[in-house]
């Protein structure tokens, strides 16, 4: 695992600093609210995690930092910076 990559107890995000994709992986059954927000606290998408592995596109975002906020079915909240170059 580098510097691009941060994982916790039930899943694992890849390309912490990227120029087009995020990948989440999910070790577990539970279903995760993904919330994206930037630095200013916007949301900037919502998306349910259901798959094992998600990829989410930042080709669209401006660079920058955003916080991927996981949220699963017992309301617990883990969150990851993530760059957008």
């Amino acid at each position: 695992m580098g510097l691009s990559d941060s994982q916790y107890q039930n899943y694992k995000i890849t390309n912490t600093v990227t120029h087009d994709f995020v990948k989440i992986q999910v070790f577990d059954n539970e279903c995760y609210t993904l919330t994206v927000l930037d630095l200013n606290g916007k949301v900037i998408s919502n998306t349910k995690i259901i798959e094992n592995e998600t990829i989410i596109d930042m080709r669209l975002f401006q660079q920058g930092i955003y916080v991927f906020k996981l949220i699963d079915s017992a309301g617990m909240i883990s969150s990851q910076k993530i760059v957008k170059q």
